[in-house]
């Protein structure tokens, strides 16, 4: 499940862990950033994993966006959502 808060221009999005996923450090949270372009998307997944680990590919999405789940070399796990229009 996930949750959205707004306040302007500011955007903060809450998520819980994937059934099934251990809870630990890193990974009771995740931080979710809405990237304008596609180039934009690619350089934050490409960046994010680069030490990091694919949780899922940068894809096309039944919801109309395209989508990745990374977590980064400190344990942090990033979803990028480039929303289509």
């Amino acid at each position: 499940m996930h949750a959205q808060l707004k306040k302007g221009d500011l955007s903060i999005m809450f998520s819980d862990t994937f059934p099934g996923q251990e809870v630990v450090v890193g990974n009771n949270i995740s931080l979710t950033l809405e990237p304008e372009s596609d180039e934009e998307i690619q350089r934050l997944y490409d960046e994010l994993s680069k030490h990091g680990k694919q949780l899922s590919e940068l894809q096309d999405t039944f919801w109309g966006a395209k989508y990745a789940r990374v977590q980064d070399r400190f344990g942090i796990i990033w979803e990028l959502n480039l929303q289509k229009s």
